[in-house]
């Protein structure tokens, strides 16, 4: 023992390191700029594609900076508007970037999977985030003796300040009056250029195509709700006033010469990132619960796999507040029977199928990476998770500390998931699941050369 102590390399602590911290004097300027949109006005009923272009000659730019911020107005002179989310991503069907001309991304379905991953956000921050999109609108809860509330009443305004639950709650939205307009922003949290990587994106690199970034809004009826809880709800609305904000980066110019001539002497840049492909894939009528779900995609490095559900819905849920962009389906009735594994070719994660709402919120949360984490925890309790806060995920990576260790389908496997016994208490139809939607988390690169950009996936 005092051997291999002996032989331990000393390290200077930090309360005896005296000195300067480092520095970055070749930054020389940082610029709060504004980037407006291609239109001065979208909505589902008119121009529907929202573009935006990063560009410059000589600046990088902040991806950690960026964010959308716009007016949307409520057509109507009568009744409110009533978005199906409190983050603005409801408005939106699908994200697209482009990176000197090439497509990098192209995300369907992006208000769906974004309030997906916003359900997880814990309550105090999730009301942060909801500040920046349509507000939330909060809950309150009668005591019929506010000196001694009965122990009911407490559980219901705990679950009031708590519920993950999209229509109940701390998380229900607020509405944008008739005839109003309320300014909303926007970040981009699925995107693998702006949020999943944090190195700065070298603009002067891109030439006159830059970075493009096109969002595609969804129609009115899958964005807002026509009828919410038996009154009727604006379906007219536009938005204007459309701005990206980012932080545009200037370096020392002997630096910058350095970075300039490795391109052109036939170098590269790199970008490593996690992209998403999501996919829409209806389910056999009368499948009882019990149903196959495959997709070929061709992937280097697949890292996790989430699937979640909903039905066919009738217009009585949609009354109710419940859309295709916030409804994440499973059945209490299944809460103990459910089971599922997924399958890559020959391989199956896990070895043995995964058994009851315990075991599938495990294999969520560690998917999420926050399983064996103390201070990262998710906004979804037992009653959400088997309701409408439910998805099935799988982790593939080998190592999930460290990049490329996710599995390679390049070769042609085929990737499905296997679901047993997801079905509600009567069996009948309204109970039967027709929607799944798959969305693969992979890892990519990003090529950055003289001759444009290329990505490798």
């Amino acid at each position: 023992m005092e051997s291999l102590l002996s032989a331990n390399e000393d390290i200077l602590i930090p309360p005896l390191s005296l000195g300067l911290k480092p520095g970055a004097a070749y930054i020389q300027n940082r610029r709060q700029a504004s980037v407006f949109s291609s239109i001065n006005q979208a909505s589902p009923q008119g121009v529907q594609n929202i573009r935006f272009n990063l560009s410059s000659t000589v600046e990088w730019c902040d991806p950690a900076s960026v964010i959308i911020s716009f007016d949307c107005v409520n057509d109507s002179d009568t009744a409110p508007l009533h978005p199906a989310t409190v983050g603005a991503h409801c408005l939106f069907e699908r994200y697209q970037c482009k990176m000197a001309a090439s497509s990098i991304e192209d995300i369907e379905h992006y208000g769906r999977t974004c309030e997906l991953f916003t359900q997880l956000i814990p309550a105090e921050k999730r009301l942060n985030e909801g500040m920046l999109g349509f507000g939330t609108k909060p809950a309150t809860v009668a005591f019929a003796n506010e000196a001694a509330p009965t122990n009911a009443e407490v559980v219901a305004a705990l679950k009031s300040i708590n519920s993950n639950d999209p229509f109940k709650g701390n998380h229900q939205v607020e509405e944008i009056p008739a005839g109003g307009k309320r300014k909303v922003y926007m970040k981009l949290p699925l995107s693998g250029i702006f949020t999943a990587q944090q190195k700065y994106l070298p603009l002067w690199s891109l030439g006159a195509g830059g970075v493009e970034v096109m969002l595609s809004l969804a129609p009115a009826a899958d964005a807002v709700t026509s009828n919410y809880g038996g009154v009727a709800k604006s379906t007219t609305y536009h938005l204007e006033n459309i701005v990206m904000q980012a932080d545009m980066i200037t370096i020392d110019s002997a630096l910058q010469e350095q970075y300039s001539r490795n391109l052109m002497e036939g170098g590269s840049l790199m970008l490593h990132t996690k992209l998403w492909d999501c996919t829409l894939m209806y389910l056999p009528t009368q499948n009882g619960g019990n149903f196959d779900v495959s997709l070929a995609k061709s992937l280097s490095r697949l890292a996790t796999a989430f699937f979640s559900f909903s039905e066919e819905l009738t217009d009585a849920q949609i009354a109710a507040g419940e859309q295709y962009v916030n409804t994440f389906r499973m059945y209490d009735a299944a809460k103990e029977n459910i089971e599922s594994h997924v399958t890559i070719g020959s391989k199956r994660f896990p070895e043995f199928a995964v058994k009851g709402v315990a075991g599938h919120f495990w294999r969520f949360v560690s998917a999420l990476g926050i399983a064996k984490s103390l201070p990262h925890t998710v906004n979804v309790d037992v009653e959400g998770y088997k309701t409408n806060s439910f998805c099935i995920a799988t982790d593939f990576e080998a190592t999930p500390m460290v990049a490329s260790s996710g599995v390679n389908t390049q070769g042609g496997q085929e990737i499905a998931l296997h679901v047993k016994s997801m079905i509600g208490a009567d069996g009948t139809q309204p109970n039967l699941l027709r929607r799944c939607y798959a969305c693969l988390h992979y890892e990519a690169i990003v090529e950055l050369r003289a001759t444009g950009a290329s990505l490798l996936t």
